[in-house]
């Protein structure tokens, strides 16, 4: 015999964490690169642009150093300190002058608030 009972709650499926669609998709992207790019791309720069991208999409302060570049760091942290009198900010993927301190040789040079610096050269005084 067949009773017409309620019906049986159904159980809700739990949602996947938005971080794992993500990275769903993250692996999608990286797939078509690897597969659809007419010249073989350097995944290891894709790779650190896209950590690079997802750390200065939360502060646009930070960035990823993978150990060459960590290593290479220390080695030279005290050798490029220039005491050239400026206050720097990233703004749309270029170094861009906050501020530059009066008298400085960045002030002497002309740098003010909003210049952006596209390219520089070592050895340059």
């Amino acid at each position: 015999m067949m009773s017409k009972g309620a019906p049986r709650p159904l159980r809700k499926t739990p949602q996947p964490h938005p971080g794992f669609t993500a990275i769903s998709v993250f692996t999608e992207v990286l797939t078509r690169i690897k597969s659809e790019y007419v010249e073989e791309p350097d995944m290891k720069n894709v790779t650190l642009g896209a950590m690079n991208g997802l750390l200065e999409s939360i502060d646009p302060y930070a960035s990823y150093l993978n150990a060459e570049q960590y290593k290479e760091y220390l080695r030279n942290f005290d050798s490029y300190r220039g005491d050239l009198g400026l206050v720097l900010a990233k703004k749309f993927g270029y170094i861009t002058v906050v501020a530059a301190v009066p008298g400085s040789p960045a002030a002497k040079a002309g740098l003010t608030t909003g210049d952006m610096v596209e390219t520089s050269r070592r050895g340059d005084a």
